[in-house]
């Protein structure tokens, strides 16, 4: 998963970024809209990450992601949910 960095401006309120949050549906598949959300990274610890690699995942399932900022203000509101289907992996 990869997603693109906010730079400071009034989608920022002026301010730095601090943290992204990344959650992923642990329950993906049973219910749309995200039935049992699960950080991956940025809370409780602040993280930079651009980019997660999720593993454990099986080739062609498909997982629900969404992400949050933070700044001196706190957290935004969280990203639109977003799907990504799982790379099946070459024999």
């Amino acid at each position: 998963m990869e997603w693109a960095a906010l730079t400071t401006s009034t989608e920022t309120g002026g301010l730095a970024i601090l943290s992204y949050q990344l959650e992923h549906d642990a329950a993906s598949g049973e219910a749309p809209g995200g039935a049992s959300w699960a950080t991956l990274v940025g809370d409780p610890s602040d993280s930079l990450l651009t980019t997660y690699t999720l593993s454990g995942t099986t080739g062609g399932a498909s997982t629900q992601f969404r992400t949050r900022a933070k700044n001196a203000l706190g957290w935004g509101p969280w990203s639109a949910i977003t799907a990504v289907a799982a790379s099946a992996v070459p024999a």
